[in-house]
C-alpha cells in the first residue's frame, strides 16, 4: 500500500462482459461509471512508503497459535537487509524467510492460498486508527479459540500513497493513515451439508471478533470508523468505507 496504493488505484481500464453478454471497455473515455464502480464504488506514523507490514495471528497445523510477522521493502536493494531484519528483533522466530520477489509473485502465492481445496470464507473488517491496549487484548483473547486451524487474524498498515488519493478521486473513502483487521473465519466443505450450515460456528466465531475489537476500541475512546461525509441514498454495512463522492447505486450497467 505504501508505494503503490491500494489495488483499486492502480486499475486504469478492465475488458468487461456485461449481463447482457456484450463486451465493453471501461475507462475514462469509455464507460467510466463501470470503471468508477469496479474501482470500489465498492493517528500518525513514521513508516516510510516503502515498508508494507502486516501481522497477525494463525495457528500450527495441529491448532497451536502463533503470532506472525510478514512486512515487504519495495525501496532500494541496499537497504532491504536491515528493514526486514527488524522484525526479528522481538525474539526468535519459528521460521523466517526472506528474499527478492516480484510484487505479481507475492500477490499469487496469497490468492493460491486462499483457493485452496474449495475452502469457504466469511470475512469480517474492523478500521481502527490505533492499536490500543483492549483493542489488542480483544484480538489475542479471539485468537485462541479460533473456530478452524485455517482462520487468521490480519492487521494492515494503510499509509502512504493510499492515504494520499484526494477523496473526490475514488469511491473509497479511509483516506487516512488506519489499521485494517481482517478477521477470516475459514474451514473446508462438509460432505451432505451446504456451506450456510457447515459455516455457523466460524461465521459466529467471526461476528464476536469483530464486535469485541469494535467494542474495545470504544471503550478506550477510539473511533473504529473513521468518521466519513453522509452520502444521500447509500446504505448498509459496507457504507462507512465510502467518500462523499460515492454515487448511490443506479440502474445496472
Amino acid at each position: 500500500m505504501g508505494v503503490a496504493g491500494l489495488a483499486a488505484d492502480n486499475l486504469l481500464s478492465a475488458e468487461v462482459v456485461l449481463a447482457d453478454g456484450a463486451v465493453v471497455t471501461a475507462g475514462d473515455a469509455s464507460q467510466p461509471d463501470l470503471l468508477w464502480a469496479l474501482r470500489g464504488g465498492g493517528g500518525k506514523s513514521e513508516a516510510p512508503d516503502e515498508v508494507a507490514t502486516h501481522v497477525g495471528f494463525g495457528t500450527e497445523a495441529d491448532g497451536t497459535p502463533v503470532l506472525f510477522v510478514s512486512s515487504a521493502w519495495s525501496g532500494g536493494p541496499e537497504e532491504a537487509v536491515r528493514r526486514i531484519t527488524q522484525f526479528h528483533h522481538p525474539g526468535r522466530p519459528l521460521r523466517s524467510t526472506s528474499g527478492a520477489t516480484p510484487y505479481g509473485d507475492m500477490v499469487r502465492r496469497w490468492g493460491d492460498v486462499f483457493v485452496a481445496d474449495e475452502r469457504n470464507y466469511a470475512l469480517r473488517t474492523v478500521s481502527l486508527p490505533a492499536l490500543t491496549a483492549p483493542a489488542v487484548d480483544a484480538l489475542v483473547d479471539a485468537a485462541a479459540p479460533m473456530s478452524s486451524p485455517l482462520d487468521a487474524i490480519n492487521i494492515h498498515h494503510c499509509h502512504g500513497t493510499a492515504i494520499r488519493v484526494p477523496l473526490s478521486a475514488m469511491a473509497f473513502g479511509l483516506r487516512q493513515e488506519h489499521l485494517v483487521t481482517g478477521i477470516i473465519a475459514s474451514w473446508r466443505p462438509v460432505d451432505g451439508q451446504l456451506a450456510d450450515i457447515s459455516g455457523v460456528e466460524h461465521r459466529t466465531w467471526a461476528d464476536r471478533t469483530a464486535e469485541s475489537a469494535t467494542a474495545a476500541a470504544r471503550d478506550s475512546g477510539e473511533q473504529c470508523f473513521i468518521p466519513l461525509c453522509p452520502v444521500p441514498g447509500i446504505r448498509g454495512p459496507w457504507a462507512g468505507g465510502l467518500g462523499p463522492s460515492a454515487r448511490p447505486p443506479t440502474d445496472p450497467v
